[in-house]
Formats: structure tokens, C-alpha cells, sequence
């Protein structure tokens, strides 16, 4: 061990290494992927930050096996008879693959399967017998924290592992042993090596060894892969801080030597064996993963649904993954930071100022290979702190066991209820607006910054896209984007100007008021296009020059505001989200939850619902009036319930800006093309200066004299008791044998 070569020895490349961010991830082949997945995360602690299920087809297999069949095809070796996963079509095998996350180093699970069997316990790839000797076998090493005795560590993972039944976790012992049942029996010193002397142990001289102060054992991973956990603690901690210096200096990074002490590890583990409070449960739930996730959210605020015993439940601050709760339970105030982690499906709650206790608790919802089938796990974790913690222990721990079990069973019924409920509503159809008021709730999470209740809108697998701006394919790259964005920002305000439904798809037409950090403010137009699939967006899509936000010196004319209309004049803005927060049920919600716009609270500090002009009877008998001067052929009338700035328009058909405009198209397309003779009212919705109608209209063909009916929605937008804006939805069919068997562009233009 003496003889072994310095560091300073080798030299540090200086070519390609600057290309380099250090190691990504290391890859291994398992034989079940459930179990895996099990003990990466749940036993030593990683995070799922990529899965992807069913890889299949010819770019599959070329990237990762065409080396292997050129050798086969050389050798005279039919395809269907190699040894090779066959990935080409879904008849065969396919591939699943996570990515966990250790902090400093990703781990890929890779798992061959064959085609439409979900995890079966049986890779369809020949797993090997590996060991460190064996030729091309690699091993994972994990650091494990400085300050906790490495022999005790062993034996406590070894025992975790087997409560779970991974009976395959296995360390190897540092003396020679002839049977399982020796090797249990061996003294706690065994379980790893120290590369010191330790106690009567003076067989080598480590003082000049470049190794010293390193120790490591090795173990079987639930598969049988090779797993090494480590701790790099005197001599050999200075030589890899001082190699990661150098490589940062070399290659232009900015990594971190891992350097994280526990204090008093050795006490610790020893109370955890023998006080700790340790429950797990977990159940399948059959509903979709929204849904479920939806629940498991739902819980932190009404936590008394699955906890009877949870009194006076306060959120005492809020963050942009989180919260601080506090409740009375168990015969004590329990205060908890409650981290919630979208992406992993994971809310962990840690314990805050607890006089008897430390730990946490991890709630988590992993999704199966099946579809809309989740695992719904509780693990409580808890340490006393003391002599009065243990005796507390004693007395709730029955109470902490059924307290487990009533958390995943209880978010099982509520959300397995839900979807039987949904499905007994088959016949219940969505109602215009459903969409739109999706958009508005939206809208009122980003003005709030809650970048956390932002992506609950949105569908596991969207698409989500801002201006020019990197699109994101999942969730958290959406929170990310957010937070991000909201940093640079003090306040956002949506003016709507106006919002569609077609279908599944919102398109929304606004300005867009933006507080900069320097105090000022700035209007940009945007338009965004949401796609809905049931309750959430599997789209959104953000169309908008946004720079002007961080670089003032861009200029940005009033004039570029959607709310511009003839002759330059600006409509007065309909306050939608004001109005929102003041008068959706959901919205009043919020504010009292601690939700409140930012536009409340920085720059002008507009007041909520501050120039709202609420809906009135007046209104609605202005717009009644304005179809029977219509039919009427009353153009004077029709003019005096219209704005001078008139907004009109059918569907995609020609604007039309202006009283005298509107009348003249009316006169023209009673003139040469139908008449409009009656109407009948189906549905009204009236919010604070816009009423939508549904109809049946009744038109006379001049050319025919047949009478049709067209099915129409019209929104109306007031100012006052007149109407600013006219905008007209209409199915045209029943038009088709009119003149010549064609619609006039008059029929379009006024229908």
C-alpha cells in the first residue's frame, strides 16, 4: 500500500475535460424493477427525476444493441436466436427506464421486459452473476456522511433491507467465513474497512498512505448488482477536495466536495434501533394519477379528513414548494415544514421546534405500469428526543400505527368515491364556460406566484411553451420556468380583452401588466392557447414578445395594446381577474388561505374588484332591446344601445368597427340575403359587463323565402348600457341551400 502512486503524479487533462460537468449517472440491469426502484429511493433515499416506460423500435434497438448484431451476424448467428433483447417492434421485449437521483451522481435502473408484462419478476434479459472481479461488472458507490461509524451503518442497512424482504442485501464482512450462519456472528468491527489503525489493529503503517482515512464495504443490491457505500473522511478527504479544486480549475466548474458531518450519529443510530417510532404503509389506489395526487394536496389543509384526532390545523407560511403547519394532536403542538415535490409525487414533513421529537414523515404517490393505478405509501419516521419523548413514545404508538394505515386508506376512498362518482355522471355534459373559468383559476395562481398550484392544472405528460422560451414536457420543468420568471418580477396582471372557447381549445386575447423589479410597470399584448383534455391543460402555449420586461430601453408603444380600438382609443379594461378574486367562490377562497395577487400588494397596490361595474337587470334589458330593434329594422335604435367603438364579429369572419359599420352590414344582408325574423333564448349567463346568450335565430331567405334556423352563441361585452363589443358563434349548415346553394359573404359577415 505504500508504493501506491501520488496524486500529484498524474496529470490533468487539459484537452477535452473542459467539455466535462463531472459524472452524470451510472447504469445498471435489473430483474425487477418495483424492488429496485423500492430500495433506491425509499431505503437509501433517492429521487425520481425521469421515468419512461415501453422504449421500443428500430432507433431503440440500433442505439443499444447494433454493435452486438453486426458480431452476431459475422458469427453466422440468426438475429431471433442471439442472445439481445429484441426492442424492434411491441411483440417482442421493451425497455423501462428510471433515473434516480443522489445529489452529486444519477442512478439509470434499466429493466428489458417482455412486451405488455409490467414489471414481472423475471427480466427478459439474462442477468449475469456479478461481482467486482468479474470482467466489465461495475459497481455503484455511495458516500456515506462523515461522522457516523461505517460498521453500524452496515448493520443497520443490511436490517432495513431484510424487514423489507430484499433478502438479497447482503454485506461482506472483512474476515473469511465459512457459512451464512458464521458470518452473522462476527463482531460489528468486521463489517467494514478502515484504511487506519484502529484499537489493537497495527498490522499496517497508514500514516504516509494516500488512502488513509478511507473505509468502504461492499453489498448486494436488491438484483444482485454490486454496491459499494464509502466514507472518505482525513488524509484521503484532503486529496479529493484538493482534485475537485484542480478540476474546476482546469475544466471552468463549480463543484462541491461533499463535506456534511453528523454530530452525533453513533447516539442517534442507537436510539433510532431501539425508540424510534417507525410506520409504513402503503395501498394500489384504482383512479387516475391526478385525481389521487389531487387528494393526497387536499389533505394538508383538511387533514382532519383522515386524522380525527388533527385539531385547529394553521398554515403559518407558505413558500414556493411548501408550508409551515401547525396542529394540536396527539396531546401536543405539531409544527411541520411540508415540502411537497411534484415531480416524484412526494410530500415529506419534517418536524419544527418538536420538544420530544425529531424525524419526518414522507407521504408519496408513485404511479404503476398500470394505468390509473397508484401506489399511495405513509412512512413516519420519528426519534424522541428525550427521556419524556420516549415515554411519550410508549403511549402513541398504537395511535401513530393506525394513524399510518387511516392516511393511505382514506386518500384511497375519497379518490376511488370520486371516480365512481364521475362515472355515474355520464350523462352530465360540460357546460359553456368551464373551460374559460379553468383559464381564469389559472391565471390566479400565477398572479399569486403559487407556482405549486400552477401545474396542478395541468395533465402528467404536457406541453407547455413561452414565447420563444425552452419548451417543457413535464410538470416540474413547468414550476421550474415559473419560479424562474417570478423571480424576476415583483407582480403579473392579466387584462383579458377576450377569451373563446372552441371545443377543447381556450383562446385567450389580453394585455399583460408587468411590475419590474425597478418599480415600473409595463402592458404587453399576448395571446395564449390552452388545449383542455377533462379537467386539466395538456396544452398551453404563450404567444408574446416578453423582453420589453427586462430590457426598459425596448419601447413599447400604447398603441400595441389589444385593447386598442378605432382611431386609437383604448377600451375601458373589464377587470376579469379583479372581479375573480372578489367574486369566485374559489377566488374569496384563496385570499382567505393566504393567496393573495401580488398586484395587490406590490407597485400601485390595486385594490381587488376596484373598478368593477357589477352585472345589473339594466344590462341584460339593453341587450333584449337591441334584438328587437334588430328585428324591427330599427336602425336608429340598434345604434343608440351601441358604443361609438363598436366591436363586431362572426366567428373568424371580417371584423367590423363602428355603429354606423355594424347597421350598414345588417341593412345590406337583409337587403340581398335573409332577414332576421325571430329568436329563442335558451340560456343566459350574465357576469359583471358580459352576458352570453344561447339561441335558436329565425332567418327568411330572400331568394327562396324559406325560413331556417341557426344555432347561435353571442357574447355580449358592455360599458354601461351599451355594448362594446359583439361577437357572434354560429353553424352555418342550415344556410347551405340559400341562393345558388352558397352562403353570401353578407350572411357571414352579419349572422
Amino acid at each position: 500500500m505504500t508504493s501506491a502512486i501520488k496524486p500529484e503524479n498524474y496529470a490533468l487533462p487539459e484537452r477535452l475535460g473542459q467539455y466535462l460537468q463531472g459524472v452524470q449517472h451510472f447504469g445498471i440491469t435489473v430483474k425487477d424493477m418495483a424492488k429496485s426502484v423500492e430500495f433506491y429511493t425509499q431505503v437509501l433515499g433517492g429521487q425520481i427525476v425521469v421515468s419512461e416506460s415501453e422504449l421500443v423500435g428500430d432507433t431503440v434497438q440500433n442505439t443499444l444493441f447494433q454493435k452486438e448484431e453486426l458480431d452476431a451476424i459475422a458469427q453466422g448467428i440468426a438475429l431471433e436466436q442471439a442472445d439481445i433483447p429484441k426492442l424492434r417492434s411491441t411483440k417482442d421485449d421493451a425497455l423501462d427506464v428510471k433515473f434516480i437521483s443522489f445529489g452529486n451522481v444519477v442512478v439509470e435502473l434499466i429493466y428489458f421486459r417482455k412486451a405488455g408484462q409490467f414489471n414481472p419478476h423475471q427480466s427478459s434479459a439474462e442477468i449475469l452473476p456479478s461481482h467486482i472481479g468479474r470482467v466489465n461488472a461495475m459497481h455503484l458507490s455511495f458516500n456515506v456522511k462523515e461522522g457516523l461509524d461505517l460498521n453500524r451503518f452496515a448493520q443497520m442497512l443490511e436490517a432495513e433491507c431484510h424487514r423489507r424482504g430484499m433478502d438479497e442485501v447482503v454485506f461482506n464482512r472483512t474476515v473469511r467465513v465459512n457459512s451464512l450462519a458464521e458470518r452473522k456472528t462476527l463482531a460489528l468491527k468486521h463489517n467494514s474497512l478502515k484504511f487506519w489503525n484502529e484499537g489493537e489493529d497495527n498490522t499496517v503503517d497508514w500514516s504516509n498512505d494516500p488512502m488513509e482515512g478511507w473505509s468502504l464495504f461492499y453489498c448486494k443490491g436488491p438484483n444482485g448488482e454490486q454496491l459499494e457505500f464509502n466514507q472518505v473522511t482525513r488524509k484521503v478527504k484532503q486529496q479529493f477536495r484538493q482534485g475537485v479544486q484542480k478540476y474546476n480549475q482546469t475544466n471552468g466548474t463549480a463543484f462541491i466536495f461533499p463535506d456534511f458531518a453528523l454530530a452525533n450519529a453513533d447516539q442517534k443510530l442507537s436510539t433510532r434501533t431501539s425508540d424510534r417510532l417507525y410506520f409504513t404503509f402503503s395501498s394500489p389506489v384504482y383512479a387516475p394519477i391526478d385525481k389521487v395526487w389531487n387528494i393526497v394536496i387536499d389533505k394538508i389543509a383538511n387533514t382532519s379528513h383522515c386524522n380525527p384526532e388533527a385539531n385547529n390545523p394553521q398554515i403559518l407560511e407558505r413558500y414556493s414548494d411548501g408550508m409551515i403547519r401547525q396542529m394540536d394532536v396527539l396531546g401536543m403542538t405539531v409544527k411541520e415544514r411540508i415540502v411537497i415535490e411534484g415531480a416524484t409525487g412526494t410530500i415529506t414533513h419534517h418536524l419544527l421546534d418538536n420538544p420530544y421529537f425529531t424525524g419526518k414523515i414522507v407521504n408519496q404517490v408513485t404511479t404503476t405500469e398500470e394505468q390509473n393505478i397508484q401506489n399511495v405509501s405513509y412512512t413516519l419516521n420519528w426519534q424522541p428526543a428525550n427521556a419524556v419523548g420516549k415515554e411519550m413514545a410508549e403511549k402513541i404508538h398504537d395511535r401513530l400505527h393506525q394513524a399510518v394505515r387511516m392516511a393511505v386508506l382514506s386518500a384511497k376512498q375519497a379518490a376511488e368515491q370520486l371516480i365512481t362518482t364521475e362515472q355515474n355522471m355520464t350523462t352530465l355534459e360540460k357546460l359553456p364556460g368551464q373551460n374559460a373559468d379553468l383559464v381564469k383559476r389559472l391565471f390566479s395562481r400565477g398572479e399569486a406566484f403559487d407556482s405549486a398550484g400552477f401545474i396542478t392544472f395541468f395533465t402528467d405528460n404536457p406541453v407547455y411553451q413561452f414565447g420563444n422560451f425552452d419548451v417543457c414536457l413535464d410538470k416540474q420543468s413547468i414550476k421550474q420556468s415559473a419560479d424562474n420568471f417570478f423571480s424576476q418580477i415583483n407582480a403579473v396582471y392579466h387584462e383579458i380583452k377576450m377569451m373563446q372557447e372552441v371545443g377543447d381549445v381556450v383562446f385567450v386575447e389580453m394585455d399583460v401588466t408587468y411590475w419590474r423589479k425597478d418599480g415600473s410597470m409595463i402592458s404587453l399584448p399576448c395571446c395564449d392557447i390552452f388545449r383542455v383534455e377533462g379537467d386539466k391543460f395538456s396544452e398551453l402555449r404563450i404567444f408574446m414578445d416578453v423582453n420589453p420586461v427586462f430590457d426598459s430601453s425596448i419601447p413599447v408603444p400604447t398603441s400595441a395594446s389589444v385593447l386598442t380600438a378605432t382611431a386609437g382609443t383604448r377600451l375601458i379594461p373589464p377587470g376579469t381577474m379583479k372581479q375573480h378574486f372578489a367574486q369566485h367562490p374559489e377566488g374569496q377562497q384563496r385570499l382567505k388561505d393566504g393567496f393573495t395577487p401580488k398586484w395587490s400588494t406590490a407597485g400601485p397596490r390595486w385594490a381587488i374588484a376596484e373598478q368593477d361595474t357589477p352585472g345589473s337587470p339594466e344590462q341584460l334589458d339593453a341587450v333584449g332591446n337591441l334584438a328587437q330593434a334588430v328585428i324591427a329594422q330599427d336602425w336608429d335604435t340598434v345604434k343608440s344601445y351601441l358604443t361609438d367603438d363598436i366591436y363586431y364579429k362572426v366567428g373568424s369572419g371580417v371584423p367590423l368597427y363602428g355603429k354606423q359599420a355594424v347597421v350598414d352590414s345588417f341593412i345590406q344582408t337583409f337587403k340581398t340575403t335573409a332577414v332576421f325574423t325571430e329568436r329563442m333564448v335558451r340560456k343566459i349567463w350574465q357576469e359583471p359587463d358580459i352576458i352570453t346568450l344561447e339561441m335558436d335565430a329565425y332567418y327568411q331567405m330572400v331568394a327562396s323565402g324559406k325560413t331556417v334556423t341557426i344555432a347561435c352563441c353571442d357574447i355580449y361585452r358592455l360599458r354601461g348600457n351599451k355594448v362594446s363589443e359583439w361577437r357572434v358563434y354560429a353553424d352555418m349548415s342550415p344556410c347551405n341551400e340559400s341562393a345558388n346553394g352558397v352562403v353570401s359573404k353578407q350572411m357571414v359577415n352579419m349572422l
